[in-house]
């Protein structure tokens, strides 16, 4: 079977359940992580932090091991949640959508106009600058992680897009290549080490 085989398996297998966000009122005392692929998950504070929810759910045989093809399936489930009409393309209203109700936190001191993903381009904003919007809740400083996958800079996210930027930040990840990552040795977010500063520029 080869990996694409495996990995649409998985997305069409994996069950799609509500968003993390839910719709519980949010508080400014909520803490937030944005996964790889830009999906929210929020918990109160004194719970553990969200991003053991959303590794959780993306490991799906549940052997505490994250694989690349657990990572991409998890990338094309939340691009069909993304993705309203169903129409294999996530664009217009649906980003708009995404950006100003699911995850307003992007437009937290956030630049939304920088390189998308590819090669040849900078990927996002330079590891070692003050994140910016969901890059101080993310594994990985993107500020927007959704629209950084609009490869053609064309305001349409593709199926092949969605699996490009997944394989790409797998491997950002993924620094030993050895196919998988580990809950413990993922990356603390910014907002994790910078719990007080976060939540003091949220309140206001």
């Amino acid at each position: 079977m080869s990996v694409l085989t495996l990995v649409l398996a998985l997305a069409q297998a994996a069950p799609m359940p509500p968003l993390a966000s839910g719709e519980a009122p949010r508080s400014w005392r909520d803490q937030v992580f944005i996964s790889p692929a830009g999906e929210p998950f929020r918990a109160p504070e004194g719970q553990p932090y969200p991003v053991v929810t959303w590794f959780n759910q993306a490991d799906l045989n549940h052997d505490g091991k994250l694989s690349e093809a657990e990572f991409i399936a998890d990338f094309q489930r939340f691009a069909t949640v993304l993705d309203a009409d169903r129409d294999g393309i996530i664009e217009g209203t649906e980003i708009e959508t995404y950006e100003n109700v699911m995850v307003p936190e992007v437009h937290s001191g956030a630049t939304l106009s920088y390189s998308t993903e590819g090669e040849g381009s900078s990927h996002g904003p330079p590891a070692d600058s003050q994140p910016m919007g969901a890059g101080k809740y993310g594994l990985i400083n993107l500020p927007e992680p959704v629209t950084a996958m609009d490869m053609r800079l064309n305001g349409r996210i593709t199926k092949s897009d969605v699996t490009s930027a997944a394989t790409y930040r797998f491997s950002l990840l993924d620094k030993d290549e050895r196919g998988w990552l580990t809950l413990a040795e993922l990356p603390e977010t910014y907002a994790q080490g910078h719990k007080g500063q976060v939540r003091k520029r949220r309140r206001r």
